[in-house]
């Protein structure tokens, strides 16, 4: 892309060494200079559409990026809640494990102790060695008494048996918690690595479409400049021209006119000379002009040399500048610029073909920006397409 722009710019310098220096010569001479410096413009033009084309492209693609930037930022940012939203769940299983943990080892705590009871009933009776249970009942000494010794043996070991069995189904419970919570914080961990798996991935993306997006703005930096310089240079070229063409027109003794609106282009005709419906006074009115539809502002200019008489507000046509170009071929010539928004000239300065008069407005009767462009001979208005092809 560089290289290319660098080309643009030689392609400029190359036209202004073409160019020939304004120098009183022959309108046969200066025919073939016209000729010369007209092709070279039209080459700079076409550079200068080319030129806007890739630019036009590149803010294409960077705006394609920018969108593209926009959805991966969207999605970093679902992935990073979602990630959040998946860390507070394994901080709560953490807490929750070390919970259940902690009621597991005090149940296995528990039902150590009671077994160690148990245990320890089992080592007294087995140190009294001619004492059982038999023993015990056989020593009653009455028949109430060995009701009451039989029953109080059966509800020790019916409440051993019962406490084991519940201390035993509790752990066993607060185990199968834990094996619960401990394959739920699995399940998040590995989630967790999918999600930052899948963030790290984005990242990556993220980061690429910056890169390419600061590339493409250097791109469109760099031919936005050279867009510049070449339209800068087309108003120059295109100012040698006008002069080129005045000069021969003097010399030939014919009347010539340059294009009277600037911007390095042509606008559209809205309306020709002749008879037409007004869109204000709702009546068929002579135009006694050409309508130029020009973007608010779009500089003014002169469309031959000449001396400027009229410069300020006229009645329906807002601020109007009037051009004498004198006398050609026994006819006073003149030129009218109507509906500016401001007016650059005073009465009785000199000016050339090409320079900046005013800007276009909307001032007067006009339903938009435009420049209403007349030739008057003698004082009359004459289509000025006989003079120049405003097209």
């Amino acid at each position: 892309m560089s290289r290319r722009i660098a080309a643009l710019g030689m392609a400029v310098a190359l036209v202004f060494a073409l160019v020939p220096p304004a120098a009183p010569v022959a309108a046969s001479s200066l025919l073939d200079q016209i000729k010369e410096v007209q092709r070279q413009l039209d080459e700079l033009k076409q550079n200068i559409e080319k030129t806007r084309a890739r630019y036009n492209e590149t803010k294409q693609k960077e705006q394609s990026v920018q969108k593209r930037l926009d959805e991966l930022d969207q999605e970093i940012t679902a992935t990073e809640a979602k990630l959040a939203q998946i860390e507070g769940q394994i901080d709560q299983t953490n807490a929750l494990l070390a919970k259940t943990t902690a009621e597991l080892e005090a149940a296995e705590d528990e039902l150590a102790w009671r077994e160690g009871l148990v245990a320890d009933r089992l080592v007294v009776l087995y140190k009294a060695g001619h004492l059982s249970y038999l023993e015990v009942l056989l020593s009653a000494k009455s028949f109430s008494d060995f009701v009451e010794r039989f029953q109080l043996l059966r509800l020790i070991a019916q409440n051993d048996a019962q406490l084991m069995y519940e201390t035993q189904a509790a752990r066993d419970r607060v185990a199968a918690k834990k094996a619960e919570v401990t394959a739920q914080k699995e399940r998040l961990e590995a989630l967790q690595s999918q999600y930052r798996g899948t963030k790290s991935d984005l990242d990556a993306k993220y980061a690429t479409a910056e890169q390419l997006k600061q590339k493409l703005e250097q791109d469109k930096e760099a031919l936005a400049a050279a867009l510049d310089e070449m339209e800068a240079s087309s108003r120059r070229v295109e100012q040698i021209l006008n002069n080129l063409k005045v000069e021969y027109a003097r010399q030939s003794g014919q009347f010539a006119l340059v294009y009277p609106l600037g911007g390095g282009r042509r606008y559209r005709i809205s309306d020709t000379f002749g008879m037409r419906f007004h869109p204000i006074l709702r009546a068929y009115r002579m135009h006694t002009g050409v309508d130029l539809a020009a973007p608010q502002g779009t500089p003014v200019l002169a469309a031959s040399d000449g001396v400027v008489v009229y410069a300020g507000w006229m009645s329906g046509y807002g601020n109007t500048t009037v051009i004498d170009h004198g006398v050609v071929n026994g006819h006073r010539m003149a030129t009218l610029y109507g509906h500016q928004s401001r007016i650059s000239v005073e009465v009785g300065q000199v000016v050339q073909a090409g320079q900046t008069i005013g800007a276009v407005g909307s001032t007067g009767l006009a339903t938009g920006p435009h420049l209403h462009f007349e030739v008057r001979v003698d004082g009359k208005p004459v289509d000025p397409q006989k003079y120049i092809d405003l097209r």
